[in-house]
């Protein structure tokens, strides 16, 4: 892989804001540092080019895909427990409307 030259790396730095801090054309100590920075940044994003190109592993192996017929049905649950919970949680609220919890909206009209 190609290092990067001096000229990329002030053109950089300037796209970064970086000459704020020092690096421009005329402070070669921290160009050098900045240029060895990025370098040694592209040899790892190579590395990991390098790895993902020699395996055929996808992020997905390993996971399993359920289909229709395994999940599970839905199920009412109209116990004791339910209702009081749902009770408790309606009349915590300020405003309420036929068991739901009113809430202000987030979009304007225009």
């Amino acid at each position: 892989m190609s290092k990067i030259q001096i000229d990329e790396v002030i053109k950089t730095a300037f796209l970064a804001r970086l000459n704020k801090s020092g690096i421009n054309s005329a402070n070669d100590e921290k160009i050098n540092s900045f240029q060895n920075d990025l370098n040694s940044i592209l040899d790892h994003l190579n590395q990991i080019q390098e790895v993902s190109d020699s395996n055929s592993i996808s992020f997905l192996d390993g996971w399993r895909t359920i289909t229709i017929e395994e999940l599970r049905e839905d199920e009412v649950d109209n116990s004791e427990t339910y209702n009081k919970v749902k009770s408790n949680i309606i009349n915590q609220f300020p405003n309420s409307i036929d068991n739901y919890c009113v809430i202000d909206g987030i979009f304007s009209e225009s």
